[in-house]
């Protein structure tokens, strides 16, 4: 029980006791030395105080029961809750996991221009960096244009894992927003972690017509995550 609580029935009970007392020394008047008249006197307090004490006990029972089982309710959600809050992790981390393997997916070779040329093979991960670079400022090289055009191209290896990432962005968003509705805690490292590698990916993906709205949201997750503004 609260502290408000417990003052409650306390002053109440000053009060019946008072309540008892007042109407028998008005009555009979000052203190007896008769054993018989003090015998009479304690029959009459208990006879009126025990009924009301044994309620007040009684309903002091049935409150305490009545906390336990709120609180039982309380932790049997919390517990449900903190369920899916792992379920829906582990379904994050899947998809964190898939979008890692797609950025390996291979978009073409590149020769070095050095005495001893090489062909490098070009992935999604070189791209990405590129994407980061032209956000900064750089100016968009050739080869990231035909990377753009090819990605844009129906039925071509590049468009559709750039389909795909999308589709995976936009589900982790999906998510991302559930777990912050099931979840207790106020912060997670694991939510700030996927989200910014979303965050990162979204720099490419805008030039596939993916909204800012949707970075923003995810900078704004791991802002939250994080700690940070």
């Amino acid at each position: 029980m609260n502290r408000k609580t417990l003052l409650s029935i306390f002053f109440l009970s000053v009060a019946a006791i008072a309540i008892t007392l007042f109407p028998y020394a008005s009555y009979f008047g000052d203190i007896s030395s008769n054993h018989e008249r003090w015998g009479q006197f304690g029959d009459y307090v208990g006879g009126l105080l025990n009924p009301f004490f044994a309620l007040t006990a009684f309903l002091a029972a049935l409150y305490a029961v009545y906390l336990q089982g709120k609180e039982i309710k309380r932790s049997e959600e919390r517990s449900q809750k903190d369920a899916l809050a792992r379920d829906i992790l582990a379904v994050m981390s899947q998809i964190n996991l898939r979008v890692k393997s797609l950025l390996e997916t291979r978009v073409g070779v590149v020769v070095t221009d050095t005495p001893h040329k090489q062909m490098l093979e070009l992935n999604f991960n070189h791209m990405l960096s590129e994407a980061q670079r032209i956000a900064r400022g750089g100016e968009r090289s050739q080869g990231f244009n035909d990377f753009v055009k090819t990605g844009k191209s129906a039925g071509t290896t590049t468009e559709a894992t750039v389909r795909e990432l999308l589709e995976l962005t936009l589900q982790m968003k999906s998510f991302v927003a559930e777990f912050e509705s099931s979840a207790f805690q106020s912060r997670s490292p694991f939510l700030a972690y996927y989200a910014g590698d979303m965050a990162h990916l979204c720099i490419l993906l805008q030039h596939f017509d993916l909204t800012n709205a949707t970075q923003d949201y995810f900078k704004a997750i791991v802002g939250r995550h994080r700690g940070h503004s």
